[in-house]
């Protein structure tokens, strides 16, 4: 018998009068409407076993017979006792298959069946050869998939463009990373940029950015990682007005001519205002005391960015808009030098978070600089910058310890602990294990100089650290171990392929690859044992096969140890939610490390719950030529635990399908099983325990969304960015109660907002807690002004009432129109200069200037009065270019106009341009001088910049000087030893320039037309030395060149003490 309403369809099995006894009933769908006789592959069918009266079982299938079984979310079936046996079925409407409205076929079964323990096992296949009872069934035609949902519409419009099936995988509503094979279009088939454009602006819609104000730009340059193929990867960052959005990028990957997949973390929605409050140079010197270091100095520029904690795996999805400041300082915590980004709120100048940077714990191309920092934690105190030089960037030649060579004069047996010999020794060994295996030169991959300081801060202090800001690692009196130096080394890969974040989970993934590579490089799974450690004391720090017989944690010292220390996890159920330690980066890392132990060695586990279940391993030359490719390749910075499971799969698919690299045996869908079940095994996605090519409890998506069942919050419809507003695991489309406050949604004043006394002041029908009367977006109750609208809520004198509606904003008793400062509290009004601008809030007070001019420094110090216009320390009368900044005043050609207002003189300093000759001064014996350097300038600059483009800087001094290149950011990119002549080398990242392709039909997010979008600047810095004189001129040569990076020695390996 049938019946049906909006939501169900009933079947009702009778089984007779008085009889309670075993039976087996079945139910099957026939999606497709044609009638079949017997249960095909595209139909989907419901068991139960009844035993008196009761339900004693329920499974469902996803194939033929049932071959395959699956749990059918929103299938129920019931049982009714009494006289006679019953078996209610209910069934949601919307499993109708993939076209909506149109009839399907039903059939149920029932058999007697032999009991078989406390199951039943399935009827033979001559069981489905008739059906036992049959109807067709017309019910009204539900609402559609892509009725209202662009986003559904745009994943069907996907699917029927890939050739394989598409998967996607949703975190925090948003598709953070999704597979298939879509076809590239024949005109954007030589261009990997656009091609990645294009296909982000026809799936706009996909990704939610259709309507979007953030813009796109190219992140990481794409370079060719051809195993057979051609492959690319491309990173694109997000940005609104030129302010890029922290921690986002989304990469589009590409291989032998079809997308085949994308992974990444990014914004969707408005965004906050982008005007700041508080200056840049205000920013540093809040962040220089908002760090535990009593001398600490901001590095590099600050940057503004559009800051959400939720892009790096917080908790807090609000933007902000934020200085980011680079601040380096001996940390009062630890006793050790720390570099911490600093993000601080540009509008109110709170601090939203601060990021602790120190990524911790005879072949071509090699230079090595091995130095001794003589126990100290700081080598220089720069007068002239008035801080200490973090860097060691003027060490003399009696530091010098080793170069590529071996000693440069230091007897090495004076050594006690030999870590100058150490680091020599374990330098070339992981330098030659990055060369041999993959072929990478140096940790840039550009023959960088691989630069050591050894016995750094205090003999007792314990640590190993790569700075990202001098581009070196350094160690600990002892610290120099293979693996522990293996572990840094691989902390500068991430870092110059801007690989992954130092917070929360990509900061622990971070730190689970510099694991795993110490793990292949010194052939063993802990980490640290060779440490110096008192007897009795183990020395190891983590293991990656039984991470949880170590901890991690401030309190593990102590004893007994306190409740912040735990023991380090090795599955999503034991995650340390913390806000220590970056987020945990140093415990929850032992959840990937035991997947990579199992990926690798293999060991008997517990899979998703079930017995014990042998994981063979894919071996060492495998795993490490997989993780390698991740790493370098297909992680986002902000990765999280599944995205980085989500592309290590993909990786190992790509390998069986489209070829293994050269000196490997081949993959095979055995190894991806084995990365699958690696990754279940630690709570990461799910498993293929029968290795199959299926993965388990993911063969239904009875809505289409492709999102499986199995963690689909609603199955019965469409829901791609699985939104659950009250948290209660029901996804709003199938939430009668959407805030969860004991109202349905039909009834609710506030359906969005949880209300349980569902007031309503103003009887409107919408319920005061969610009533928005201006309009602002910010509902009644948190509003400050509920007359005007004001999104920035911003309240001056913090009565309660926001500015656009206090008729006295600083309540000093002057009303708003008649108060010469309006924002400052000065109930005496007085204007020493009569410009109608309080004193209190003029920024020139001796002369008048009612426009309150201040620019270009906006210091707060009116142009009138201002000195110093650009702020750079140099007179105005005195500057060589007073409207833009350069503390260094380079006139490079002295013909009276700095460099930086001078457009022919910075020509000078952009490849190819022939040798030119100028001059140079010092202002500080102690300090360098600095020149920009421009890879290429607006219109000379291509739409974007290849991986592999290169840009050298030869220079010619009187004298032998130190010199490096230097990013805006305050990271040290191209190196070179003292001397004369010096040539120096650096890779500009696709973030220097990118001029997005001008489409047809381009959407607003890809900033069609509109200007190109310029990152990061370049600097060059000379360090004087003693010979130089203060202010005098210097003549000297320099000649830039660009070019594809040929891979030929340009160095050979060098160490310093």
């Amino acid at each position: 018998r049938f019946q049906h309403d909006a939501q169900y369809l009933y079947v009702c099995f009778d089984g007779g009068a008085g009889t309670h006894a075993d039976r087996f009933v079945s139910v099957y769908l026939d999606t497709n409407g044609a009638g079949e006789a017997i249960a095909q592959a595209d139909d989907y069918s419901l068991r139960a076993g009844i035993k008196n009266g009761s339900v004693i079982s329920k499974q469902g299938t996803g194939v033929y017979n049932g071959y395959a079984t699956v749990d059918l979310p929103g299938w129920t079936a019931a049982t009714v006792t009494g006289d006679r046996d019953m078996a209610e079925y209910a069934i949601p409407t919307t499993y109708l298959g993939q076209s909506c409205g149109e009839p399907f076929g039903l059939a149920v079964y029932h058999q007697w069946v032999a009991r078989q323990g406390n199951d039943y096992g399935w009827p033979g296949s001559q069981f489905f050869d008739q059906p036992r009872t049959w109807a067709w069934v017309e019910l009204a035609s539900p609402t559609c998939a892509t009725d209202n949902d662009p986003q559904m519409a745009a994943l069907q419009r996907l699917e029927q463009a890939s050739l394989v099936p598409v998967d996607i995988y949703v975190e925090d509503g948003k598709l953070r990373s999704v597979e298939m094979e879509v076809p590239v279009p024949a005109a954007l088939a030589d261009d990997p940029v656009a091609t990645a454009v294009s296909f982000l602006n026809e799936y706009a819609d996909l990704y939610q950015l259709a309507n979007s104000p953030f813009q796109f730009f190219l992140q990481r340059s794409p370079d060719e990682a051809g195993i057979i193929n051609p492959m690319f990867h491309v990173f694109m960052g997000q940005h609104v007005y030129g302010i890029p959005v922290y921690g986002a990028d989304l990469g589009v990957h590409i291989e032998n001519g079809h997308v085949t997949g994308t992974n990444g973390s990014y914004l969707t929605g408005d965004v906050p205002d982008s005007s700041p409050r508080l200056s840049g140079h205000d920013a540093k010197g809040v962040a220089v005391t908002a760090v535990p270091s009593l001398n600490a100095v901001a590095s590099g520029e600050p940057k503004l960015f559009f800051f959400n904690e939720s892009i790096i795996g917080g908790d807090n999805d609000t933007t902000y808009l934020a200085w980011q400041v680079r601040v380096m300082g001996v940390s009062t915590e630890t006793g050790t030098d720390t570099t911490w980004f600093v993000f601080l709120d540009a509008i109110h100048g709170d601090i939203l978070q601060i990021i602790e940077l120190h990524a911790e714990a005879d072949r071509p191309g090699e230079e090595f600089d091995i130095e001794w920092a003589n126990f100290s934690n700081t080598a220089v105190y720069n007068t002239f910058l008035g801080r200490i030089d973090y860097c060691w960037n003027n060490t003399t030649a009696d530091d010098e310890w080793f170069n590529e060579n071996g000693p440069t004069g230091y007897n090495s047996a004076n050594d006690p602990d030999l870590d100058g010999q150490n680091a020599y020794d374990f330098t070339h060994t992981v330098y030659h294990y990055f060369y041999d295996t993959f072929g990478r030169r140096s940790w840039d991959n550009d023959d960088a100089q691989v630069e050591v300081m050894v016995d750094v801060g205090a003999r007792s202090s314990n640590n190993a650290s790569y700075v990202s800001g001098c581009d070196h690692m350094r160690f600990r009196s002892g610290w120099v171990t293979l693996d522990i130096l293996a572990h840094e080394f691989t902390h500068g890969i991430a870092n110059h392929e801007d690989a992954l974040g130092y917070s929360n989970q990509s900061g622990a993934l971070n730190e689970s690859y510099a694991d795993f590579f110490a793990a292949m490089i010194d052939l063993n799974w802990t980490i640290g044992e060779n440490l110096p450690a008192p007897p009795g004391v183990d020395p190891v720090l983590r293991s990656m096969s039984n991470p949880p017989a170590y901890t991690s944690g401030p309190d593990c010292n102590n004893s007994p140890p306190g409740p912040r220390c735990w023991n380090d996890p090795n599955h999503m159920n034991n995650y340390v939610s913390t806000g220590l330690d970056n987020g945990g980066v140093h415990i929850n890392n032992g959840i990937t490390n035991y997947a990579a132990y199992l990926i690798t060695n293999g060991d008997t586990v517990s899979i998703a719950g079930g017995p014990p279940t042998r994981i063979n391993g894919i071996g060492w030359p495998k795993a490490q030529r997989l993780y390698y490719d991740v790493l370098t390749r297909r992680l986002s910075t902000s990765a999280s635990f599944m995205e980085a499971r989500n592309a290590t799969v993909a990786q190992a698919r790509r390998y069986v399908s489209h070829g293994t690299p050269a000196g490997l045996e081949a993959f095979t869908a055995q190894d991806v099983c084995v990365v699958l079940n690696g990754f279940a095994a630690v709570g990461l996605g799910t498993p293929d325990r029968d290795c199959n090519g299926i993965e388990d409890d993911v063969t239904t998506d009875f809505d289409g969304d492709r999102i499986p069942d199995g963690r689909d919050n609603c199955p019965a419809y469409p829901n791609i960015a699985q939104r659950d507003l009250d948290g209660d695991d029901l996804g709003d489309l199938c939430d009668l109660d959407l805030d969860g406050d004991g109202h349905l949604n039909d009834n609710d004043n506030c359906r969005n907002t949880y209300n349980i006394w569902q007031a309503d002041d103003d009887n409107d029908g919408i319920g005061d807690y969610c009533d928005d009367d201006d309009g602002d977006g910010i509902v009644n109750p948190d509003d400050n002004c509920r007359a005007a609208a004001n999104t920035n809520q911003i309240d001056t004198d913090k009565d309660g009432k926001g500015d656009v509606c206090d008729g006295d904003i600083d309540a000093d008793g002057i009303k708003n129109k008649a108060d010469n400062c309006r924002y400052r509290y000065n109930p005496n009004q007085k204007d020493s200069d009569g410009d109608g601008v309080g004193d209190v809030c003029d920024n020139c007070v001796v002369e008048r200037n009612p426009d309150q001019r201040d620019l270009p420094d906006r210091d707060g110090i009116g142009d009138v009065c201002d000195d110093d216009w650009d702020n750079d320390g140099r007179f105005n009368d005195e500057d060589s270019c007073p409207i833009n900044s350069d503390p260094f005043d380079i006139d490079f050609n002295n013909n009276g106009l700095g460099l930086v207002c001078d457009d022919d003189e910075a020509s000078l300093f952009t490849p190819p341009e022939l040798p030119a000759e100028g001059y140079i001064s010092f202002l500080d014996r102690e300090a360098p001088t600095r020149l920009p350097i421009f890879p290429c300038i607006a219109d000379g600059c291509p739409n974007w910049l290849p991986g592999d483009t290169e840009t050298s800087v030869q220079i010619t001094l009187p004298f032998a000087a130190q010199a490096r290149i230097v990013d805006s950011e305050g990271n040290v990119v191209g190196k070179a030893d003292p001397g004369r002549h010096s040539t120096l080398s650096f890779r500009p990242r696709a973030d220097y320039f990118y001029r997005p392709p001008v489409q047809a039909g381009q959407s607003a997010m890809m900033m069609a037309n509109a200007p190109a979008y310029q990152g990061r600047s370049y600097y060059l810095e000379i360090f004087p030395t003693d010979e130089i004189v203060i202010d005098q001129l210097y003549e000297m040569t320099i000649e830039l060149f660009e070019g594809e990076k040929e891979m030929h020695q340009l160095f050979v390996p060098m160490i310093v003490r």
